[in-house]
């Protein structure tokens, strides 16, 4: 497939409202490929990240210098299931803080006119492998969460590693103990 329109590389515009895909290609809702380019923040990775530099750190005049001196699209977030359950025990039980966190994130680069990727990533927290059912219950809570905004996209997971099982990385299984979600798993979520 070829994009219906010619490639435009500039800044979300106001207009763009929504994406779909059309074979390989995203496209937004006025046809244009929308080609994701920009920084990545770890301003809500870290595993006591309201006292860490990157959060301290975190403000809108840097998002601001995202779009500005780094012309981005789009700013990727890393987050974690461990900061969004602090019981690690009781998943129906939410951080309010990290959630208002992911929401300033989203609102300052909506506002800047950037769409946000939360990507999750443990390594940091709990240094899975691949997702596990917790995993799973932080995307239900994250997907509810956003499920209106077309300005964010999600990234399942990041840097499954350490195992070369196609079968286990597509559909989850048993390695070494640890019960693992495959990736097709996620993605219905």
């Amino acid at each position: 497939l070829t994009p219906t329109k010619p490639i435009e590389r500039s800044n979300t515009s106001t207009a763009t409202t929504s994406y779909h895909v059309q074979g390989k290609f995203i496209l937004d809702n006025l046809g244009r490929q929308y080609i994701p380019y920009g920084v990545q923040s770890t301003a809500l990775f870290e595993p006591d990240w309201q006292n860490s530099t990157d959060y301290k750190n975190f403000t809108l005049a840097q998002m601001q210098a995202a779009r500005t001196i780094w012309h981005s699209n789009v700013v990727t977030f890393q987050v974690t299931w461990a900061n969004l359950f602090p019981d690690q025990n009781n998943f129906a039980v939410t951080d309010p803080a990290y959630l208002q966190a992911m929401d300033t994130a989203v609102t300052w680069a909506n506002q800047e006119q950037m769409n946000v990727i939360f990507n999750l990533q443990d390594e940091a927290s709990t240094n899975e492998i691949m997702a596990t059912t917790p995993s799973i219950k932080f995307w239900q809570v994250v997907t509810q969460r956003y499920k209106d905004n077309q300005r964010v996209f999600f990234d399942v997971f990041n840097e499954p590693r350490d195992f070369y099982d196609w079968n286990l990385w597509q559909s989850g299984g048993t390695l070494n103990n640890v019960q693992y979600v495959g990736m097709q798993q996620l993605v219905d979520t």
